[in-house]
């Protein structure tokens, strides 16, 4: 099997979830209480508690699990890539094999972490959906 450390697997968590880039982890001591003790923690919880950051976190890991573990299958789909403008382009060579339907690419803006989100998913959901056969 493969997998991220428990340590990559918090920064990730840290950074992906809460965006907190610069999270210093202490040997043996929790994730949660770690993330708990941040500064303006309450904030990027949006009315959550550490109960609920601690299932998150869990729930993480095994979306990390399945994914490191996932060996995807050729199918007779369309892809379709949504690809942030701010990121570094990537290559679709290595879907085309799985995509036996074709790939369409649509270019949005905002990064990785922020085109799901307001105001950006807004400037591109509809016309997404639109164009959906």
């Amino acid at each position: 099997k493969r997998f991220l450390s428990e340590k990559r697997l918090a920064h990730n968590f840290a950074h992906d979830l809460l965006g907190i880039d610069k999270l210093k982890l202490s040997h043996g001591k929790n994730i949660i209480d770690i993330l708990a003790a941040t500064p303006g923690i309450e904030d990027k919880l949006k009315g959550g508690d550490f109960s609920q950051l601690e299932r998150l976190f869990n729930v993480y890991k095994a979306h990390n699990a399945a994914f490191f573990n996932y060996s995807p299958k050729n199918c007779d789909v369309t892809l379709h890539l949504i690809r942030a403008e701010m990121d570094n382009p990537i290559e679709t060579n290595g879907w085309k094999q799985f995509a036996q339907g074709g790939i369409v690419e649509q270019s949005v803006s905002g990064d990785h972490y922020q085109f799901l989100h307001h105001p950006y998913l807004h400037n591109w959901i509809d016309e997404w959906y639109d164009n959906q056969e």
